[in-house]
């Protein structure tokens, strides 16, 4: 998964247009339930485990995108990088 598909994901969720890699979810409006959904659909579309908890501790795309690189992501082995 790369960062601009996490990007994406984000603003699918939050119901913008586009989002930047720096930009924090909960600056932007998520809360919670939000960060719940996404989640879910990184689970089930994407096949990435990863918990309400390490979304709030690493809420912008490029972070979470950083945090996934360096672990297992329960076990799915994700390759994150970003697109030219």
């Amino acid at each position: 998964m790369t960062i601009d598909q996490l990007c994406a994901l984000f603003a699918r969720i939050l119901g913008l247009d586009e989002i930047l890699p720096a930009d924090n979810f909960f600056d932007l409006g998520g809360h919670s339930l939000l960060a719940a959904q996404l989640v879910e659909v990184l689970a089930r579309e994407n096949g990435v485990a990863v918990t309400v908890d390490e979304v709030m501790a690493h809420p912008a795309p490029k972070a979470l995108a950083g945090h996934l690189d360096t672990t297992d992501a329960g076990g799915v082995g994700v390759q994150v990088s970003e697109v030219p």
